[in-house]
């Protein structure tokens, strides 16, 4: 494999290359899925694309895909290893544990590509889908709002931690920066994210209420609105998405049929891929 510590192997990668690695990654994930019954469905900004692009929103880089916490345990579990002949084949799959890995959900990479974020330090993994575990929620609302709250601290703690420097930042909020990540260095981020995994899973296993917990989002959805999944086109593909899949995204975005103003059609991420050769 390829070193990707070795700059000269480094060949850098356009938009329309990424996005090409992440249609086939996605392609390859759900002839994966397909072929060992694990229920997965597009998410975030992916189904909103799908919906209402039939593929990439113009201005976004990245893949998000969900699944029912036993499917994604399941996913993880028993990923191929690389020379087991399958969709998945020369992929790699990083998830919580695996050394150096801050996050808690999972990643479906190729390892022939490097993709660098903005983190400090920054995790190593290729081009990349997102792969994020439904979890459900309390029912109680005020049990609800508690671990909505917890979780919301949690995440914004490590990603806190996880932040690069950039003089972007007020001094007041760069000082605040410094100060978190001095408090919880003796924290490792792998175990912060652990922390927030083992809040998801504390939900009830039959829940009313569902959505993805661990990261940024923190829906609460009826799970009856994601059922048996239905199919929709994303580019060249027919993927499987919420069977209520308007009151997904009414959940998270309002009156998503509308554009957002032009000055905020931009990406919200921001890397550096390279093909390694």
């Amino acid at each position: 494999m390829p070193d990707p510590a070795n700059t000269s192997t480094r060949v850098p990668l356009t938009l329309p290359e990424v996005r090409a690695l992440q249609l086939d990654l996605l392609e390859r994930f759900a002839a994966h899925c397909a072929a060992h019954d694990l229920r997965y469905y597009l998410c975030a900004g992916t189904l909103l694309g799908a919906v209402r692009h039939q593929g990439f929103i113009p201005w976004d880089d990245d893949i998000d895909v969900m699944m029912p916490r036993a499917d994604f345990d399941r996913l993880v579990a028993s990923w191929p290893e690389a020379s087991v002949p399958g969709p998945v084949s020369g992929l790699a799959l990083a998830a919580a544990g695996d050394p150096g890995y801050p996050f808690p959900f999972a990643k479906v990479h190729d390892p022939s590509t490097l993709l660098i974020e903005e983190y400090d330090p920054a995790p190593e993994y290729g081009v990349n889908i997102d792969v994020f575990p439904l979890d459900g929620w309390p029912g109680g609302s005020l049990s609800r709002r508690l671990v909505r709250g917890l979780q919301g601290v949690l995440q914004q703690l490590l990603l806190v931690r996880m932040l690069a420097p950039s003089t972007d930042r007020s001094p007041l909020r760069q000082a605040i920066t410094r100060l978190v990540r001095l408090l919880l260095a003796p924290l490792p981020r792998a175990r912060h994210a652990g922390w927030i995994t083992a809040l998801a899973r504390r939900g009830p296993a039959d829940p009313e209420l569902t959505g993805v917990q661990v990261w940024g989002y923190r829906e609460v959805v009826p799970a009856a609105a994601y059922g048996e999944p239905v199919a929709l086109p994303f580019e060249t593909l027919t993927l499987a998405a919420p069977a209520a899949y308007d009151v997904v995204l009414r959940t998270l975005y309002g009156d998503y049929g509308t554009l957002p103003p032009a000055e905020k059609q931009v990406s919200h991420h921001r890397f550096q891929a390279y093909r390694l050769s």
